[in-house]
């Protein structure tokens, strides 16, 4: 729940459930976007990001559980576990609309399948994204001042580089948030500058 303490302060008090749900269907919403579903207009795939948002996904789903009782919380997290050990046969599209429709860890957990993400994998992504929504809201996420366009990528595709660098430690966030914060320092916000003093 740390990420919640951080994001939001008595979060438990001024969120419901239904926040959550609102967050995972606009998140699958997303990772359809970078899925191409749109057949009537041109668009550049990007695995990756579905990835990230299939995290996003994950972490408003166990923001969710708090909500649950005990024993729904188990039987949530047995169907993630049960999920991630099945095959999968659905179509991308099928799959993602589907999560966003019942919003299932076992949904959630057919789609790292679909996309060959493990749990280890899963574990850094979700600590890279982590460190990453940590990054926002220090530098002006909620105010509007941060500048989420980095050389023409947003942040995300950055960091999915970046945490490749490191190992999952300890210091894994640690240093992986000194990478962007330096990245973000030189080429955002210093190019900014440049421009406006041009």
């Amino acid at each position: 729940w740390e990420l919640n303490d951080f994001l939001l302060n008595d979060w438990r008090k001024k969120l419901k459930s239904i926040n959550f749900q609102a967050a995972i269907m606009v998140e699958s919403g997303e990772a359809l976007d970078s899925a191409c579903y749109k057949w009537w207009k041109k668009c550049d795939y990007n695995k990756d990001n579905i990835v990230l948002e299939l995290i996003d996904v994950l972490h408003f789903k166990l923001g969710e559980l708090y909500y649950l009782s005990k024993k729904d919380r188990e039987i949530q997290l047995e169907n993630f576990v049960y999920g991630a050990q099945i095959k999968v046969n659905q179509d991308e599209t099928a799959l993602l609309t589907e999560l966003g429709r019942k919003q299932g860890m076992f949904e959630l957990a057919k789609c790292f399948v679909f996309y060959k993400v493990n749990f280890d994998d899963i574990y850094k992504i979700y600590m890279a994204k982590y460190t990453l929504n940590k990054f926002r809201k220090a530098n002006g996420y909620k105010e509007g001042s941060y500048i989420k366009d980095w050389k023409g990528k947003e942040d995300n595709y950055w960091v999915m580089q970046f945490k490749d660098n490191y190992d999952i430690n300890k210091n894994f966030s640690k240093k992986l948030y000194k990478e962007i914060e330096e990245f973000y320092q030189e080429n955002v916000l210093n190019k900014n500058k440049g421009e406006i003093n041009e």
